[in-house]
């Protein structure tokens, strides 16, 4: 049976680890977010307009996923687990 002072040091860590992969995961999801925005850029650098005239923000950010996304995602992960190395 675990003591009081027990009990709230293992549930603060498990806030802990929930915190961090939930500011993980809203990391992840912002530097896509970002990569998507880029990649719209460039297709407007391309195209010479704004491809919102043409398309949906839904439809671009499909396409970067359908083309980019499981690269960036591994990129990303080698990335990290790279620098855990290092520390």
């Amino acid at each position: 049976m675990y003591t009081g002072r027990q009990q709230f040091c293992y549930r603060a860590s498990r806030m802990n680890e929930s915190n961090s992969l939930e500011r993980e995961l809203i990391d992840s999801n912002r530097e896509e977010i970002e990569e998507i925005m880029k990649y719209k850029w460039c297709m407007g650098e391309k195209l010479g307009h704004d491809p919102l005239s043409t398309m949906s923000m839904n439809e671009i950010a499909n396409e970067w996923i359908i083309k980019y996304a499981g690269a960036y995602r591994r990129w990303r992960e080698n990335l990290q687990r790279s620098m855990r190395g290092n520390n």
